[in-house]
């Protein structure tokens, strides 16, 4: 498998933990939405910082220890924060949980839109 399969299903895999997982996802609703937001960029973050840390152990040879590498895994964590957020878009709402849950962006009240009430103009 290549890193980027492995981050990408990382990525994937915490957005459906945080939805699904009992107690973590009950703790996880609690959350303001930009705490919600900064804990999954630090989750993520991690899974590329253990990643680089592997290849650096010569436990992994998918990643160079190196700058190259170092460069293309910051290029993989901006391509798994954006799979985070679209699965945490697609993925259905656990039942009685819809009304905590936006179903797109511009129903999140931290998006500035003209549909949001708290539109500047």
């Amino acid at each position: 498998m290549t890193t980027q399969i492995i981050i990408d299903l990382a990525a994937a895999i915490l957005s459906l933990l945080a939805s699904y997982l009992p107690g973590f996802s009950d703790w996880f609703d609690q959350q303001t939405p930009t705490l919600k937001r900064l804990i999954m960029l630090g989750l993520l973050l991690l899974v590329v910082v253990l990643t680089f840390a592997a290849a650096c152990a010569s436990l992994t040879e998918t990643v160079t220890c190196d700058q190259p590498g170092a460069w293309g895994l910051l290029r993989l964590f901006f391509d798994a924060l954006i799979i985070n957020q679209a699965t945490y878009l697609i993925s259905p709402p656990r039942r009685g949980d819809s009304q905590n849950r936006p179903s797109s962006p511009a129903q999140d009240a931290t998006h500035v839109t003209p549909s949001n009430p708290s539109f500047p103009g």
